[in-house]
């Protein structure tokens, strides 16, 4: 029975990531069918991607208690339920060609699922802290017993690293096939979404392999952090500034994900951990220290896509626009490096 489940769980997360990723890997085409102009069309795109990611600043806070409250079972039902429904009103819209209405639909349910976590939440706030509490919900945003402020220092400095992985490695691909098909593969979506799977082709074959790799390595993982971020930062300076074939650079964009992937999460579980055993009360904070996470995760992903469609439709023409989009991604990635490397001297500072 836990094999078909694990299966059956790992087929819900590829339909979720498989309706996610569409607009990207159909970016061109999806610009042709509408009949839109390219600057307006980049805005629409950014727009398809904040709008999935606006619930989900939000929601990974209430997770446990939902699934606390109503069960696993149920929850993951409502929540695949509504994912379907989601899709199917995109895909209505987009077969009238009528962008208008998809924004509209993905507007309205983004607001209806606001108002069902609501009613879901409000009752269980007031049974668990009163009504006081439960009138700020909508203000405060975050009703549990802790604060952010208990959270320490190295906590905020991982989770900042981890949202600057997020711009140039989930955000680049929502433009890569456009890029791709503008300076390496002209009239080719094919070739040029076969280029765009690399990355994640890789990062996900290898996973497993940096996972046991980077769990038995007797170096400190931080630096291997500090490594995959400059790997990326050049990443993004060859594609931008260079003319060769961009697969080389996509495998070892697959490769410094992979890296990243498996130390991000643990990293968190490692200095709230410690900073718990450390602490006079026994307070735990890692349900809650994982909710920020993925909730400034999704933050960076309502941003980065609109900051995107700014550069590339600023007034810049032809190959100069993706020079200063990877130079983007490039700083980001640079900043994520400065991030690992202040984790590799909180580690040093430890050992000594």
């Amino acid at each position: 029975m836990r094999p078909a489940i694990l299966f059956l769980v790992c087929v819900l997360q590829f339909g979720t990531y498989f309706a996610y990723d569409a607009p990207a890997s159909l970016n061109i085409q999806l610009q042709k069918y509408l009949g839109l102009e390219y600057a307006e069309w980049q805005f629409v795109l950014g727009q398809l991607f904040v709008m999935y990611s606006l619930p989900n600043t939000f929601l990974p806070f209430f997770g446990g208690k939902l699934t606390d409250r109503f069960g696993c079972r149920l929850v993951l039902l409502f929540f695949c339920l509504a994912t379907l429904t989601g899709q199917v009103m995109v895909n209505i819209g987009l077969f009238v060609k009528e962008v208008k209405l998809v924004l509209l639909v993905l507007d309205a349910f983004t607001s209806k699922m606001g108002s069902i976590a609501n009613a879901f939440l409000s009752p269980l706030i007031d049974r668990h802290f009163g009504i006081e509490v439960a009138i700020m919900g909508p203000t405060i945003a975050y009703p549990t017993p802790s604060n952010l402020s208990h959270l320490p220092y190295e906590f905020w400095i991982v989770c900042t690293t981890f949202i600057l992985f997020t711009g140039p490695y989930y955000c680049f691909n929502n433009t890569a096939l456009d890029f791709l098909v503008s300076k390496y593969y002209p009239n080719d979506t094919v070739s040029a979404g076969f280029a765009m799977s690399v990355p994640m082709t890789v990062s996900t074959s290898l996973l497993t392999v940096s996972g046991t790799t980077l769990s038995t390595s007797t170096h400190s993982k931080s630096i291997y952090l500090v490594f995959s971020f400059l790997a990326i930062t050049a990443v993004h300076i060859f594609l931008g500034f260079t003319a060769l074939s961009p697969i080389v650079p996509f495998i070892a964009l697959g490769t410094a994900g992979a890296i990243n992937l498996t130390l991000m999460y643990p990293f968190v579980n490692h200095v709230i951990r410690r900073h718990e055993a450390r602490a006079v009360e026994s307070v735990s904070m890692l349900g809650m220290a994982y909710g920020v996470c993925v909730c400034l995760q999704n933050v960076v992903l309502v941003v980065i896509p609109l900051c995107v469609a700014w550069i590339l439709t600023n007034g810049q023409q032809d190959m100069r626009r993706w020079e200063h989009l990877e130079l983007f991604f490039a700083s980001l990635s640079v900043l994520g490096a400065a991030g690992a490397l202040w984790l590799y001297r909180i580690e040093q500072m430890e050992i000594d």
